[in-house]
């Protein structure tokens, strides 16, 4: 089980910051509340996922990357001057760097074993509202690489945007894994398809007027044989109008290479909007078919579901308030995300299996239908939420709670043992 936490949060002197003013890198009060989270997590064998977005805001940090002075010097920006100034990148690395010393003090590096991997943005992106991108006529030298590109080229701009991501990665994993080689590193990006563009359409990080000026960093850009992240954590979310083909398209998913890295669905999450999903059955079923399409057919190996209780987010399902996805996508009841097999232990009679198993066989290839139909014995079959046929005692099958792959059982299931298995 995994579970994740963010450490640093922007424009507010709190929180791992400390008050902001003091020449310390990091809050000695918050680092012991994140180890006492580590030791309490590892106790019960929970991961953790530290996610640390951009650096402390603090005198210590801040002199450090001073983003003012950088802008007038340099025509770098925020928030791109976080991935493309030198002094900013080496900045980001010592922050991770120190956060692992401060747990390491307080945890002892064994108890480190329980962060599963520290991701260093959570969604990375540019923007072509502030300098370099939101030029059409400049020559940019980012310091990060001490290379120049010509802002009125396309090809220049992708570079830059793409070499300086690549940096950003490079830089802070060579620095952790000095001390930390076991730690492994990653960074969370959002598609171009969430913020309505293409690499294709978009290309250049063009036209500079856009609804959403944010341009997340590229996968074929991170996933590259000079990359040293660890792994790739894409997030993905419905929306009107959403396949996760569309989606991914958007990246140019089939041009990655998966040899080298593995990529993990690090958010995904249900919208209660009613053109999303209305019900909490028709999220769970939504959020069980997207982990095994992605799995299937996009090489995700796994998952970080947005999330069990954030109640401060009222627009989105969490698994409090929606236990139809908590029972769907836990372990438990469906041991792999990769395929829709439900492992319910509650069938104890063998003739109650048998009288299942004989439904199964008389009616597993009944075609779909959009009525219930009840045949002598208790069979049911039906088109509920347009799902496979299954079986069932209940008479009405409409007044059975759950979707139909929760019992009552598919017709295509073999039930022995108590258990529900493929036939």
């Amino acid at each position: 089980m995994l579970h994740s936490i963010d450490v640093g949060t922007l424009n507010r002197f709190d929180g791992i910051n400390g008050n902001g003013t003091a020449n310390i890198p990091l809050n000695a009060m918050y680092l012991d509340n994140v180890a006492d989270f580590i030791k309490i997590s590892s106790k019960y064998g929970i991961y953790v996922v530290p996610t640390l977005d951009w650096i402390p805001q603090n005198n210590y940090f801040m002199t450090k990357c001073n983003v003012e002075e950088e802008a007038k010097a340099t025509n770098l920006e925020f928030p791109n001057i976080q991935y493309m100034s030198e002094n900013c990148v080496n900045a980001k690395a010592e922050y991770v760097k120190i956060f692992l010393d401060g747990l390491k003090d307080r945890v002892s590096m064994k108890l480190l074993n329980t962060i599963a991997w520290i991701s260093i943005t959570n969604e990375a992106y540019y923007s072509t509202g502030h300098l370099p991108f939101s030029s059409k006529s400049i020559n940019v030298t980012t310091s990060s690489n001490n290379k120049t590109y010509d802002m009125a080229n396309p090809n220049d701009r992708q570079m830059c945007a793409n070499e300086n991501a690549l940096y950003y990665v490079n830089i802070v994993k060579m620095h952790v894994e000095k001390e930390y080689e076991n730690i492994l590193i990653t960074i969370g990006l959002f598609t171009y398809f969430a913020v309505g563009k293409t690499i294709r359409e978009n290309y250049g990080l063009l036209p500079l007027k856009n609804i959403d000026n944010r341009f997340p960093f590229l996968p074929n850009a991170l996933l590259t044989s000079k990359s040293k992240i660890n792994l790739l954590d894409q997030h993905i979310y419905h929306t009107p109008g959403w396949s996760m083909k569309k989606d991914l398209e958007s990246v140019e998913w089939k041009s990655l290479n998966f040899s080298k890295n593995c990529i993990v669905m690090g958010e995904f999450g249900a919208f209660k909007v009613p053109v999303v999903f209305p019900t909490p059955e028709a999220a769970a079923r939504a959020m069980k078919n997207q982990q095994i399409e992605s799995c299937n057919l996009y090489n995700f190996s796994g998952w970080l579901f947005w999330t069990f209780d954030t109640f401060e987010q009222p627009f989105l399902w969490n698994m409090k308030s929606n236990d139809y996805i908590r029972d769907v996508l836990s372990p438990l009841n469906r041991p792999s995300a990769c395929d829709d097999d439900m492992k319910y232990d509650m069938i104890k009679d063998k003739n109650e299996a048998k009288r299942y198993n004989k439904c199964r066989k008389l009616y597993a290839n009944r075609s779909a239908c959009n009525n219930d139909n009840v045949t002598f014995g208790g069979c049911v079959w039906c088109d509920i939420v347009d799902q496979p046929p299954f079986c069932t005692e209940i008479y009405i099958a409409k007044a059975w709670p759950h979707p139909p792959q929760f019992p009552p059982w598919r017709c295509d299931k073999n039930i022995t043992n108590g258990l529900q298995n493929e036939s």
